[in-house]
């Protein structure tokens, strides 16, 4: 083969090979932008799943409090109790006074 006949061909293989490189090139943008919108859906998706669950969590601990506080004074004025009967027991030499 010539040099005359190796010019056209090898300008033809690099324009078929620019135009294929060309349309890999644009499947890979576009399946970029596709992968772009499904991960941003996917991230809205988790956002509102975690606005519900800190929503239910809030709910839970609010109901928790309101269930434990009436117990925690409970305990404190039991404590109370416990602290003003070992000052009566240790001002009376150890025996309960009766009143």
């Amino acid at each position: 083969m010539s040099m005359a006949q190796i010019w056209p061909l090898a300008a033809l293989m690099t324009t078929v090979f620019g135009a294929m490189i060309g349309l890999v090139l644009r499947s890979m943008s576009a399946q970029r932008a596709e992968l772009s919108a499904k991960i941003e859906g996917t991230h809205e998706k988790i956002d509102g799943s975690v606005t519900g669950l800190n929503e239910k969590i809030d709910g839970l601990r609010n109901e928790m409090n309101a269930r434990l506080d009436p117990l925690q004074r409970m305990v404190e004025r039991l404590d109370e109790d416990v602290r003003d009967l070992r000052k009566e027991l240790s001002n009376s030499g150890g025996r309960p006074q009766t009143t």
